[in-house]
């Protein structure tokens, strides 16, 4: 084990002891800065500050050589990163459809991230395809949409265009339904 700490950069640890958890600690600290983030979230101007943007640049530099530990890293994140969000989820903005996170999604985020699966074939991880089906039963009987209809879940800016594609909804009527929704 000393030979593997002598190869590894500074900000790699190696394997822990069987039974020790290496996320502990650092989940324990994610967590003080997410309630910190979010005890102030009504507190604090919506939109992003001058200050805030300057002080991104505490994220980036040259690339270390030796990496940062991960302790510094969400530090990092939190100091510079935290104060340069649109406060989204605080109730008060109203500049578009994002935001409004509410307490069980973010736990359930978190819970996914340690999860840590890929969700493209049940083989690989069975509870991500099957939410998925779950998910994309109860939009289509929400939507009406016909009982045969299929679909996936996606992300990105070209959803709409997917959805229907994938749905196979003719163009006019998912158009129409599209106004339907305003």
């Amino acid at each position: 084990m000393d030979d593997l700490n002598t190869q590894m950069p500074s900000g790699i640890r190696p394997p822990q002891r069987p039974g020790v958890n290496p996320y502990a600690a650092l989940l324990r600290q994610a967590e003080v800065y997410a309630q910190s983030y979010l005890a102030s979230i009504q507190d604090r101007h919506v939109g992003v500050t001058e200050s805030a943007l300057e002080g991104m640049s505490a994220l980036g530099g040259e690339m270390p050589d030796d990496g940062v530990a991960p302790e510094t890293v969400l530090r990092l994140l939190h100091e510079a990163g935290s104060p340069a969000t649109m406060a989204v989820m605080g109730g008060r903005f109203f500049g578009g459809v994002i935001g409004g996170s509410i307490p069980v999604t973010v736990a359930a985020h978190w819970l996914a991230d340690a999860w840590d699966q890929n969700a493209c074939l049940y083989e690989i991880s069975p509870v991500s395809a099957y939410l998925e089906e779950v998910v994309l039963g109860w939009l289509i009987s929400l939507f009406r949409l016909p009982a045969n209809s299929g679909g996936a879940l996606v992300t990105g800016t070209q959803m709409p265009e997917e959805l229907r594609t994938l749905t196979k909804t003719p163009t006019k009527l998912f158009v129409s339904f599209l106004g339907s929704l305003h």
